[in-house]
């Protein structure tokens, strides 16, 4: 995240990085939570294996 801030201080504007996030699914709720805590705002997850269901609580 610091490359991507210091990227949008010199460029003036926040560009969109999605970060992959594959495991179970509690990992990847781990990882999502890392993200958005670090200012992050988008991930990207495999619903195939994971099923709508369990992403509903992210």
């Amino acid at each position: 995240m610091a490359v991507l801030n210091d990227h949008a201080q010199a460029a003036g504007k926040k560009v969109m990085y999605a970060f992959n996030i594959t495991g179970e699914v509690d990992h990847m709720r781990r990882g999502h939570d890392l993200v958005r805590d670090l200012g992050g705002t988008r991930v990207m997850v495999t619903l195939n294996s994971v099923d709508l269901s369990g992403m509903l609580g992210i």
